[in-house]
């Protein structure tokens, strides 16, 4: 059976950095809730006008050193935590979860990318769950003062690499809607302070998003109550009121309707 990973995205926008903080933070909470330490530490140094990308063994000291050499750090302080599969064979499809901090990346956009297996996260977690720790990182990252424009959860095949799909880059084995629809997210990402990509099974709004005459009442009515959660007085997460969460999978007429009241890029 073909291996999928669930992909959990939010971007944002900041002023200063906190690598030490959400390095630390996730060390913590991953362990909280998956009970699972990271393997390793990936992170990219400039070294005179090269970046020289560096793999660590995830330890007390390689965090030391990481953070020692955030001023050389090629990304501004970004950096991926990795865990892996038992009896892994291919680091780069055979993940377990891993954080990807990617500050700046897009026209001042930050991104956190959270991949999980997607039979691991179902063996110790349920969807209720999964929310619940994605909405407590997004209060974690606005207690940094981060300035949450976007967000979406999806899943997909590994063999498409779906941690690359989400950032807008990679083109692996995708149908020829996927591909449209990651050339305009590539393209067009700059608009996605006020349109939303797509309507996935989980959306992260806010206020700029809405089309005129729409509200985040008329969204609840669509998914139901229990599928949507007010963060604060401009931000909302709400999700499809199924538990399918594949790319995709979305029933079109919701997914219409849905799209009556946001603006969208696709």
């Amino acid at each position: 059976m073909k291996q999928e990973s669930l992909e959990l995205v939010i971007l944002f926008k900041e002023d200063s950095l906190h690598s030490k903080n959400l390095l630390e933070y996730f060390d913590k909470e991953v362990n909280d809730v998956f009970d699972i330490k990271f393997d390793e530490i990936s992170y990219s140094l400039k070294v005179k006008s090269a970046m020289r990308g560096k793999t660590l063994k995830y330890k007390e000291a390689n965090i030391v050193k990481f953070i020692s050499e955030l001023p050389n750090n090629f990304n501004g302080g970004g950096f991926e935590l990795l865990s892996y599969l038992p009896n892994f064979k291919y680091k780069s499809v055979d993940v377990r979860l891993s954080v990807s901090y990617s500050p700046n990346l897009y026209d001042r956009r930050s991104f956190i990318t959270i991949t999980l297996n997607k039979d691991f996260f179902y063996a110790c977690i349920n969807n209720n769950k999964l929310i619940a720790f994605y909405v407590r990182v997004i209060a974690f990252l606005k207690s940094l003062d981060k300035k949450i424009t976007y967000g979406f959860i999806f899943c997909m095949a590994n063999e498409k690499f779906p941690a690359f799909f989400a950032v807008g880059t990679g083109n692996y084995n995708l149908t020829k809607e996927e591909q449209s629809e990651l050339q305009i997210w590539a393209e067009r990402m700059s608009e996605s302070d006020g349109k939303i990509w797509r309507v996935f099974w989980g959306n992260l709004i806010t206020t700029k998003h809405l089309t005129a005459g729409a509200s985040i009442a008329k969204i609840k009515e669509i998914v139901g109550n229990e599928n949507l959660y007010q963060i604060d007085d401009r931000t909302s997460f709400f999700n499809l009121p199924d538990n399918n969460i594949a790319y995709g999978y979305e029933k079109k007429k919701i997914k219409g309707k849905l799209r009556n009241l946001v603006n969208s890029l696709t």
